[in-house]
């Protein structure tokens, strides 16, 4: 809890969700996205959508509509096309998800309201050597940000977040969304992973190839009671 619902809480902060927003969260299945999904709710948002595998689980999350990204495109779903989003968060795709959006007329333009929050923000996997990889990826992310501020009138804001510090304040909020109820951590259900090679492995590579749905655990010993 001290970690992906305080990152989800502060992306949410970031996007400034108000009630009655309209809400996508890309790669809802994940550790924080299914704090992102269920904190968008606290917020007011008066729809929230998302991409996973797993319908089941994001509508115990309470979800409005689920995209399976296995079998659509959520930039060509027509009931978004039709009514588009205030707020799409991205924790899953980067670059290809901001085009998609800009282009598709899925969320609205920055000049109406439209925010669109990277937390993914080029490629899901970082590769950084050498000090050059650090300019050429990020002068393209500092230029986004430029863009979208100069053009509101062709495309959403774009915003990222990369994660500040977890304040004692942020794990107060969070868990007091747990005792009101409207915040339940989710685990996946394959976890929790013992803590051998073989059992970090396979939870390393869960997490590599993007399956967990919800937080990937592993054991490290027993509580004693």
């Amino acid at each position: 809890m001290a970690n992906s619902p305080i990152h989800a809480l502060q992306a949410i902060e970031s996007a400034k969700i108000t009630p009655g927003d309209r809400v996508l969260v890309l790669g809802g299945g994940g550790g924080m996205g299914t704090s992102l999904v269920q904190l968008a709710k606290t917020r007011g948002a008066s729809f929230v959508a998302t991409t996973c595998t797993d319908s089941a689980l994001m509508a115990s999350l309470g979800v409005d509509r689920n995209v399976d990204y296995m079998r659509e495109q959520w930039d060509q779903v027509p009931e978004f096309l039709a009514k588009p989003f205030d707020v799409i968060i991205d924790c899953a795709e980067g670059l290809s998800a901001w085009k998609r959006a800009c282009s598709s007329g899925v969320i609205k333009r920055g000049v109406h309201g439209g925010r669109f929050v990277a937390v993914v923000l080029t490629t899901w996997e970082i590769t950084i050597t050498q000090i050059l990889h650090v300019f050429t990826f990020f002068v393209p992310v500092v230029c986004r940000l430029l863009g979208s501020a100069f053009t509101p009138l062709f495309r959403p804001r774009y915003k990222i977040h990369l994660g500040g510090p977890e304040k004692p304040e942020d794990l107060d909020a969070v868990f007091a969304e747990v005792q009101k109820g409207s915040l339940r951590p989710v685990v996946d259900v394959r976890s929790p992973h013992p803590f051998t090679t073989q059992g970090v492995r396979d939870a390393f590579n869960l997490l590599v190839q993007r399956k967990g749905h919800g937080k990937i655990v592993i054991q490290v010993a027993k509580s004693e009671k």
